[in-house]
C-alpha cells in the first residue's frame, strides 16, 4: 500500500492529480570546479571591475539562454549559459538597455563544487569527503532520488548519479528532471465511475480504452457502422468517428464496442481499484486524505475527502471514503436560508437603492436566492417627510432567511400638517382643458383618496374664469376654473412694414390655435436718425393687447419735421 499524503484543497483536473512544486537545495560553493566556470551556480554577483549584475530574467531574449540551474535561481548572479550564449568563463550583464557585459572572477575549488538539489527530489550523499574549502574530493558520489510517484522520463534529463572525478570535476553537469508518473504513464485500460457515482445516471468514466476486441475475443466493428441512437456528442474526447472500432462508454454501461450493427458486447476491460474526481457539493470546498494511485490516475481505496461549508451549516456526514471504486458515505449538502422576497415598504416610502449579496456564484441576478448582507434601503415619497428629522433612510438586511431592520426607525408623515384631513376623500383630480395644476399641497390617503388643495394655471394663449383654486370639500372637489382662448391681434404688423425705423426687440408668438398674434407679444421700434413718431415717443412699441388690438397703430411710422 502507497504512503499517505494530505493535501490541503488538492486541486483535480480531468482525474489527473496536479502537484505541488516543492524543491529541495543545497547551498552553492562559491568556487568554479571548472575551467570555464560552467557548473558554477554559486552567489557572486559583481564582475570583476566591481560593476553589479543585473537580472538574467530582464533580458528581452532571456529565453534563449540555458542555465545549469534555472533563470529564476540564476537571478543576477555571475554565470557561464550553455549553447550559443557560453563564453570563456562565468560573466553578467551590467546593463540590460546596452547589453554590456563583463566577466566575473570565480575562485577554483579544489574539487567538485556543491550543486543545486532538485524539484520533487532530494540527493544522498555516497562517500562524501570534502577539502577545507567546501568542495568535494575525487571519489565522492551523489545520488538523486526522486520522491515516492515521481521519476525521471524526459530524455533531456540529467543521470541520478553523479561521480566526482580525479579532475575536479562532476560526472556530469545536467541535472535530472522529476517528473509525478500520473503525467508519463500510459492512459489506463480501467474504467471507473464518473465523481457524482451517488446519482442514479452516474456513469462509467470514458477513457480512451485501446482495446478492440471483446471480452470473448470478437473484433470489434466502427461504431459509425452502429445503428443507434448514439452520436457525436457521446463520445466527447473524441467524436463517434474518431472512435473508430475501440471499446468506449457512450452510454451508462461498461465500456463496450460493436459486433454488428445492432449488437454491442463486453469489452472485459476491469473496472479502476481508485476513485475518480472529488464529487461537487455546492458552497463547500474540502481537504484530502489521499491515497494516489498512479497507474490508473485515481485516487486508492481508503482516500477520504472532507468537506466543509462556505456558507451556510453542513447537513449530513461531512467525510465520503473510497470504497471499491465509488465514494461513499453520502454526501454532505449545505443548509443556507435566503431572503426570497423583497422586505415589505413601509407606509409612504418607496425603494431607494438595493445591494444584492449571493452565495454562490451560480445564485447570481437571481433575486429570490438572496444572501445574508443583501440590503434595501427606503426614503419618504414626495410630500412626506421621516417623523425623525435625523433619520434619512429606513435599512433592511438579509439575515438568516429574514429581513431585519437596522439603524434608527422612523414613520414618513405628512410634510405639512395644516390641512385638516377630511371626513369624506376625494377621487384623483381630474386634468383640466387648456390648463395644469401649478401649485399643490395634495395627498394621497389610499387607493383612489386624496385630500388637500391646488392652483390651477392655464396653458399660454388662454385667460382663466373663475377660481383658480380646488380643494376637496365633502368627498368632492369645489369647482374648477375654465381655461378659454384670449383674442389675438392681427397679423398687420407682418404684413404691414413699419416705416422708416429699425425694430430693436421683439416676442411675436402665435395665437393657441394659430389665428393671429398671442396676447402680450410686442415690437419695440426706434426711429432711423432724422426721423420722429408721426404720434408720439409711446406709439414706437406695439403690444398685443388682451382685447386683441395692438396698442399703437399699424403700421408704425417715423416721418420727418
Amino acid at each position: 500500500m502507497l504512503e499517505n499524503t494530505k493535501i490541503i484543497n488538492y486541486l483535480l483536473v480531468t482525474g489527473c492529480f496536479i502537484a505541488i512544486n516543492l524543491s529541495f537545495y543545497v547551498d552553492a560553493q562559491e568556487c568554479s570546479s571548472n575551467d570555464d566556470d560552467a557548473g558554477y551556480m554559486g552567489s557572486i554577483s559583481v564582475t570583476s571591475s566591481n560593476k553589479p549584475c543585473q537580472m538574467w530574467k530582464s533580458l528581452s531574449d532571456s529565453s534563449a539562454f540555458e542555465f545549469v540551474d534555472s533563470i529564476e535561481d540564476s537571478g543576477n548572479f555571475c554565470r557561464n549559459p550553455k549553447g550559443e550564449n557560453k563564453k570563456e568563463k562565468a560573466y553578467c550583464f551590467t546593463n540590460i538597455q546596452t547589453r554590456e557585459w563583463e566577466y566575473c572572477t570565480i575562485p577554483k575549488c579544489s574539487g567538485c563544487s556543491k550543486v543545486h538539489g532538485i524539484s520533487y527530489g532530494s540527493i544522498q550523499f555516497i562517500n562524501r569527503q570534502l577539502y577545507d574549502d567546501g568542495s568535494y574530493q575525487p571519489g565522492s558520489k551523489i545520488l538523486f532520488k526522486c520522491r515516492p510517484y515521481f521519476a525521471v522520463y524526459d530524455s533531456t534529463s540529467g543521470p541520478l548519479e553523479w561521480n566526482c572525478g580525479n579532475n575536479g570535476k562532476w560526472s556530469s553537469n545536467k541535472l535530472p528532471k522529476c517528473l509525478w508518473r500520473g503525467f508519463i504513464e500510459s492512459t489506463p485500460n480501467c474504467w471507473y465511475y464518473s465523481a457524482d457515482n451517488f446519482y442514479p445516471n452516474s456513469k462509467p468514466r470514458r477513457l480512451y480504452y485501446d482495446t478492440k476486441n471483446t471480452a470473448n475475443g470478437t473484433q470489434c466493428i466502427n461504431w459509425t457502422k452502429f445503428v443507434n441512437k448514439f452520436k457525436n456528442k457521446d463520445f466527447p474526447q473524441e467524436g463517434k468517428t474518431n472512435a473508430k472500432n475501440y471499446c468506449r462508454s457512450p452510454g451508462d454501461f461498461e465500456p463496450k464496442c460493436p459486433i454488428s450493427k445492432t449488437s454491442l458486447k463486453k469489452c472485459g476491460i476491469k473496472q479502476c481499484t481508485g476513485c475518480s474526481g472529488i464529487p461537487y457539493v455546492k458552497y463547500t470546498s474540502y481537504d484530502i486524505d489521499y491515497i494516489p494511485n498512479t497507474l490508473e490516475n485515481t485516487m486508492e481505496a481508503g482516500s477520504t475527502v472532507n468537506y466543509r461549508c462556505s456558507a451556510g451549516t453542513l447537513i449530513g456526514n461531512s467525510n465520503i471514503t473510497c470504497v471499491n471504486g465509488k465514494w461513499e458515505g453520502g454526501l454532505p449538502y449545505c443548509s443556507l436560508k435566503y431572503c426570497s422576497k423583497p422586505p415589505p415598504t413601509p407606509d409612504n416610502s418607496y425603494v431607494s437603492n438595493k445591494r444584492f449579496v449571493y452565495a454562490n456564484i451560480e445564485d447570481y441576478a437571481k433575486e429570490y436566492l438572496l444572501f445574508d448582507q443583501s440590503t434595501y434601503k427606503f426614503v419618504c415619497k414626495p410630500n412626506y417627510k421621516f417623523e425623525d428629522e435625523s433619520v434619512t433612510e429606513l435599512v433592511y438586511q438579509c439575515n438568516s432567511g429574514e429581513w431585519t431592520f437596522t439603524g434608527k426607525n422612523s414613520k414618513c408623515v405628512l410634510e405639512s400638517r395644516n390641512i385638516p384631513i377630511p371626513q369624506a376623500y376625494c377621487p384623483l383630480p381630474e386634468n383640466i382643458e387648456n390648463g395644469y395644476r401649478a401649485k399643490y399641497n395634495l395627498f394621497k390617503a389610499g387607493p383612489n383618496q386624496y385630500y388637500g388643495e391646488f392652483e390651477i394655471a392655464c396653458n399660454t394663449g388662454y385667460k382663466m374664469i373663475g377660481n383658480p383654486k380646488v380643494a376637496c370639500m365633502n368627498g368632492s372637489w369645489t369647482t374648477y376654473p375654465k381655461c378659454t382662448l384670449l383674442p389675438s391681434c392681427s397679423f398687420d404688423i407682418l404684413y404691414k412694414p413699419a416705416e422708416n425705423v429699425k425694430i430693436i426687440t421683439s416676442n411675436l408668438l402665435y395665437s393657441a390655435d394659430n389665428s393671429g398674434i398671442s396676447v402680450g407679444s410686442f415690437v419695440q421700434y426706434e426711429c432711423l436718425p432724422n426721423y420722429f413718431p408721426e404720434i408720439s415717443q409711446d406709439d414706437l412699441r406695439a403690444k398685443c393687447l388682451e382685447n386683441g388690438q395692438w396698442s399703437t397703430k399699424i403700421p408704425v411710422r417715423c416721418v420727418m419735421q
